[in-house]
């Protein structure tokens, strides 16, 4: 395997110093005696194929996400230890670092401009239901967090900065009370 990911790297590095080799690999390939098409299509054709498959696949994708083949959350549960040990693999890899490194902002612009208002809009609709669920129980935690400040006494400075630093520290609580 090691052989397999030298070459791999030996052909990037050729790519990248030769232009007609670049593309023959990207663009064009040699044939005898036609001329081929690419090895792999291209970013583009890429893309294209895979939205125009999803789209086409969307009535499966929408039957299957109504009929799970296995419990989300109990998968989800099982895949803990898989999930924590690939996210602590990303952050010592410095991975994360190098994703927001390469992000694109264009492309995220591009994204929110075909998506427009009413996408958004209906984003916001179809996830209403989500934000019930975690503002009923987000709902209880503000008031008690708020009342307790109010209970406060807020006459002195000394008193008013203990109420903000009170809030600071309710919120905190909350956030954790919100993750269980």
């Amino acid at each position: 395997m090691e052989d397999i990911i030298k070459k791999f790297y030996a052909t990037l590095e050729h790519m990248s110093t030769d232009e007609d080799f670049a593309y023959e690999v990207l663009v064009q390939g040699k044939g005898n005696p036609i001329t081929l098409g690419p090895r792999v299509k291209s970013p583009d054709d890429w893309v294209d194929d895979m939205v125009s498959g999803a789209k086409a696949r969307s009535k499966q994708w929408l039957d299957n996400s109504l009929r799970p083949k296995k419990d989300p959350k109990k998968a989800a549960l099982l895949a803990a230890g898989k999930y924590e040990s690939r996210m602590r693999e990303s952050l010592d890899e410095k991975r994360w670092d190098s994703s927001i490194e390469a992000y694109d902002e264009t492309a995220r612009e591009e994204v929110i401009k075909a998506v427009g208002k009413a996408g958004f809009e209906r984003g916001i609709e179809t996830h209403k239901a989500k934000a019930i669920v975690k503002v009923k129980k987000l709902q209880p935690l503000v008031a008690a967090l708020a009342k307790t400040i109010d209970d406060m006494p807020q006459d002195t400075d000394a008193e008013r900065a203990a109420r903000m630093l009170a809030a600071r520290s309710g919120m905190l609580e909350i956030g954790k009370v919100m993750k269980k």
